[in-house]
């Protein structure tokens, strides 16, 4: 039921895409989803997200007075497992993607409690999509 707010309830809001599309048109916007053009949010905006030359770089929107942590996690190629391969506090990063890495990924954390937790998540954050070395 959505009037009911707790943790232990699905309440919509809690979590959403940011879409990065031209306009607000269908096509547009499938478009931009079918390509990955998105990143997931709890409440964490993004200012600016580029992955070019294989370089990861972001900035956030920074809220006043909230902090930031910053990790690029991936998997290295003979690997199973990901772990965070760079760190950063802070509002704006980058990362170098070689081709030693299966993927890489940005998880945005902050310490901005969320209005209407989910779980055990009680601040709010944000997660990329995956990218991958690219052979020139």
């Amino acid at each position: 039921n959505y009037h009911r707010q707790g943790k232990q309830w699905s309440n919509a809001g809690r979590g959403w895409i940011m879409v990065y599309a031209d306009s607000l048109q269908a096509d547009h916007l499938i478009a931009a989803l079918e390509n990955g053009d998105f990143y997931a949010s709890t409440g964490v905006e993004l200012s600016a997200y580029q992955f070019s030359n294989n370089t990861i770089t972001l900035d956030i929107k920074e809220k006043q007075g909230v902090n930031y942590t910053i990790e690029f996690i991936g998997c290295l190629e003979g690997e199973s497992d990901s772990r965070i391969l760079h760190s950063v506090n802070g509002s704006s990063a980058h990362f170098m993607v070689d081709e030693n890495y299966l993927f890489v990924r940005v998880k945005i954390m902050s310490d901005q409690v969320h209005p209407n937790p989910i779980e055990d998540l009680n601040f709010e954050m944000a997660w990329t999509q995956p990218v991958q070395f690219v052979r020139n």
